[in-house]
């Protein structure tokens, strides 16, 4: 008998340890920016909330986790049905869905940039990713992107003339740098 009290709180645990999970009513396609430049680049990406479950998932509201350095863009939310709920953070903004039947689905584009700050996160070694979590009536799911490339200037010297000089105090020499940006991403001051 003290074995099956065993099984039957393992059981029950097990149970209890489930009913915190994710609700696995949802499954999603998230595509990345593919031009996201450093210090001041905008791009967009798409999000799509496909509900798999056997009935209608409704209150939907879809928070973005971004990587640190990267906002949403205020009002680039664009996608039937869904809107803007809470944007405070623009580095985690919230959206509102429609509700959906079963089979359901809706995709919603929005416009981010970078900042500055997301170059430190890719020097620090971070991996640009995106998080999407879909929270609805009873629980939630969430998914995260695979990890997208950003641009990034590198400026380096191209070319130096005049390397040397000969000539008498109060001549004039000229010298000229030519710097070229190795990197992918646009610079605009060094």
């Amino acid at each position: 008998m003290s074995a099956f009290r065993g099984i039957l709180l393992l059981f029950l645990s097990f149970l209890a340890a489930n009913l915190s999970a994710q609700g696995n009513r949802l499954t999603f396609t998230l595509s990345t920016p593919r031009n996201l430049n450093i210090c001041a680049g905008n791009d967009t990406a798409r999000a799509t909330i496909i509900n798999i479950s056997p009935g209608t998932v409704s209150n939907i509201t879809v928070t973005l986790t971004l990587p640190p350095g990267v906002m949403y863009v205020p009002g680039s939310v664009a996608g039937t049905g869904v809107s803007e709920n809470n944007i405070s953070d623009l580095n985690k903004p919230v959206f509102n869905g429609p509700n959906l039947s079963l089979a359901g689905r809706f995709t919603f584009r929005y416009g981010i940039r970078s900042t500055c700050d997301f170059l430190s996160f890719l020097n620090a070694s971070g991996t640009p990713s995106i998080v999407c979590r879909a929270a609805y009536l009873g629980s939630f799911d969430q998914a995260t992107s695979n990890p997208f490339p950003a641009n990034v200037p590198s400026p380096g010297f191209a070319a130096i003339s005049n390397q040397s000089f000969t000539g008498n105090v109060g001549d004039r020499f000229v010298r000229t740098y030519t710097i070229t940006n190795y990197g992918k991403g646009p610079l605009t001051s060094i």
